[in-house]
């Protein structure tokens, strides 16, 4: 049943979503070998994968579709659930795999990428993926422009892998995977006929802010946060198995996952207090609204490398963020100051806060005094579980204070 072990009762992989994620997210090398199990993922994707909570609501996805011009297709069915196993069958579970591909075309054998590979109108034209005959390969093309091509919506049960077709399964999983193609030209590695060598980097940053939205998007419409696969990984064993998509950068992804979330009002990698209208005389301190997610260290979070541990460890994270939210406070004295605090802290075994400093100035003073009372007020902070290593208990904690 393929390297992550799918067992056909289930309709699952092995292990709890993020694990599963860990197993699925894998590319390939140029001699289509299957890269290792992942050790971990990053925060933005670590702490919703397979949760419920976290998600933008409909009407405020809805209200931020409406400014983009390339995603109304996507708007006007977001009241819909995704497509649902066994063809979309109503007694079956709706779509758990979010499946990232490239079209690993058009291969450019020996020749070198054009200069204009991420802007050329001929190679990013989304009209050659459409199908008039409602048989295109995915449900989504992103360009790498990122611009956006809706072959089936979200609600249309498709079937896009070798493993999906296998007679065996008796089109069972039709509908449970939802696909999305990237568009990467290919070319041939130096001594070889193949179509292993990428641009670099593989794919655009506009590619990876897309993604990230129609990530959101599905996600909001199965009311869980959906495993994201690699088809490699899905396909592999499989003789003639796809090998997309190749040199994803799954920071990248995670990245525009965080700033499209802080965008919607649902921040992960900071934590962000909300101020008064500057046309409004604060009265009082006013309470934090959202509840954001930490940023552990001096990079994002990272699960630890052990599969085990990895729920237990984004659950203590999720409590402490938690904690730190409910404490936050916009400063009245602040006179509608706006700027972002980065404290840097520890804590002990117990939660005690140790160590806290400022370590980048928002540049007002009141907001910088009032970031290192947060550390005060809400201490003590959840106590770390007893296998957490001694790096996860060093953070550095941005704090954004806006008006709104």
């Amino acid at each position: 049943m393929g390297v992550c072990a799918f067992d056909p009762e289930t309709l699952s992989y092995a292990g709890t979503p993020v694990q599963q994620a860990m197993c699925l997210m894998r590319s390939m090398d140029v001699s289509r070998n299957l890269l290792p199990r992942l050790s971990s993922l990053p925060a933005p994707l670590a702490i919703r994968i397979g949760q419920t909570t976290g998600l933008p609501s409909r009407a405020t996805l809805s209200n931020y579709l409406a400014q983009q011009d390339p995603e109304g297709a996507l708007g006007d069915y977001l009241w819909l659930p995704v497509s649902r196993a066994h063809n979309n069958d109503l007694d079956s579970p709706m779509a758990r795999y979010f499946v990232i591909h490239d079209t690993s075309g058009p291969n450019y054998g020996h020749r070198p990428f054009p200069d204009d590979i991420d802007e050329s109108p001929r190679l990013n034209d989304l009209h050659n993926f459409y199908c008039p005959d409602g048989w295109g390969k995915a449900h989504v093309f992103i360009s790498r422009t990122g611009e956006l091509l809706v072959g089936h919506d979200y609600s249309v049960a498709w079937r896009a892998t070798k493993f999906e077709k296998a007679a065996e399964f008796g089109g069972a999983l039709q509908g449970l995977f939802l696909h999305n193609e990237l568009i990467q030209p290919r070319g041939s590695v130096p001594g070889h006929r193949n179509d292993a060598r990428t641009p670099d980097p593989a794919f655009t940053p506009a590619q990876y802010d897309r993604l990230a939205l129609v990530y959101v998007i599905a996600s909001v419409r199965a009311e869980r946060w959906l495993v994201p696969a690699f088809h490699a990984a899905i396909d592999a064993q499989i003789p003639d198995g796809h090998d997309d998509p190749l040199n994803f950068d799954i920071d990248s992804f995670a990245r525009s996952l965080d700033s499209l979330m802080v965008t919607l009002g649902r921040p992960a990698a900071l934590i962000t207090s909300g101020a008064v209208d500057a046309q409004e005389q604060p009265t009082q301190e006013q309470p934090m609204q959202t509840q954001p997610q930490l940023q552990q260290a001096l990079t994002t979070a990272t699960v630890p490398t052990s599969p085990k541990l990895a729920p237990v460890i984004a659950n203590w994270q999720q409590a402490l963020v938690t904690r730190l939210a409910r404490f936050q406070r916009y400063p009245a004295h602040a006179k509608g100051a706006m700027g972002v605090v980065n404290l840097s802290f520890s804590i002990d075994r117990q939660g005690h806060v140790l160590n806290g400093r400022v370590i980048k100035s928002s540049g007002s003073a009141v907001l910088d005094t009032e970031a290192l009372s947060l550390l005060t007020r809400a201490a003590p902070l959840p106590p770390p579980p007893a296998a957490a290593p001694d790096s996860d208990l060093t953070f550095v904690l941005p704090i954004r204070f806006v008006l709104r």
